[in-house]
């Protein structure tokens, strides 16, 4: 019983990775393990030997292994359109609160991070997501709490898991509302609290920006002629709080471009 639960794990754990990282990476990660799995037998010893046994058992799990990755591609493209359709259509009073944290992923990718899906619990301080910006990397904590205020003792286990994570800031959202305790603790830290109006705000204003500039994913990198254009959230600096585009192969090529600029040209 504990091997099998054990090999559920790891399972779980392939398919999850996979599900979470872009879908050109998994495909790659696939083509690969077939590669591997084709060839092991026809390079590794010659039939009848213990080195061809090996080498076929190895090809088999190989095939699995590919099998796996697949699996959480696929998951990985129907969750990324569900999130991008829920984000675009439900208010969040309407979500639950897996679907809330589905928001906040799709809403953060929005503003230019790369997200990584964690999965609050009491051992980890309670990281639900994981954002990593050009700025550095942050975790984020979600509460989808309509009636509940949210205390200092949640906002103290996050920030006491923010050097154990390796993060330059932290953020706390929920649906709901922050006692002043929380608030004041807040305060002076490189800790971000939202609450539901600012939330709402930030998705509104997300939305008329998006709308108004009608920004496409095909824009090419004019610097390295490479990358290509996507939408991000100055969040420190002179321009903290607007939106400007960069190159996505960001830290390879820095070239920038305000929106305000770009709106112009529309």
């Amino acid at each position: 019983m504990p091997r099998r639960r054990a090999e559920r794990g790891v399972m779980d754990e392939v398919v999850g990775t996979f599900a979470e990282l872009p879908a050109k990476v998994g495909l790659v990660t696939a083509g690969l393990l077939l590669i591997l799995a084709n060839g092991l037998p026809r390079l590794l010893g010659t039939p009848g030997t213990l080195a061809a046994s090996m080498s076929v058992a190895a090809s088999y799990v190989a095939w699995f292994l590919a099998l796996l990755v697949l699996l959480g591609v696929v998951i990985g493209v129907i969750r990324g359109w569900l999130d991008r359709r829920r984000f675009d259509s439900f208010d969040i009073d309407q979500l639950t609160w897996t679907e809330f944290e589905s928001y906040l992923a799709e809403y953060y990718r929005r503003c230019g991070a790369s997200v990584t899906r964690r999965g609050g619990g009491a051992r980890d301080g309670g990281v639900d997501l994981v954002l990593d910006e050009a700025s550095g990397r942050r975790i984020v904590q979600a509460k989808h709490w309509k009636e509940r205020r949210v205390g200092v003792v949640a906002l103290r286990a996050l920030w006491g898991v923010l050097h154990d994570e390796r993060a330059q800031g932290a953020v706390f959202v929920t649906s709901g509302s922050f006692t002043p305790d929380a608030t004041s603790f807040a305060r002076g830290k490189r800790l971000e609290l939202i609450d539901g109006p600012k939330l709402r705000r930030l998705v509104a204003e997300m939305r008329k920006s998006t709308g108004a500039v009608a920004l496409t994913e095909s824009d090419v990198c004019p610097k390295c002629g490479r990358g290509r254009l996507q939408r991000k959230l100055a969040r420190r600096g002179a321009h903290a709080g607007s939106y400007f585009r960069g190159c996505d192969r960001y830290p390879a090529c820095n070239y920038i471009r305000n929106i305000v600029a770009d709106a112009s040209r529309v």
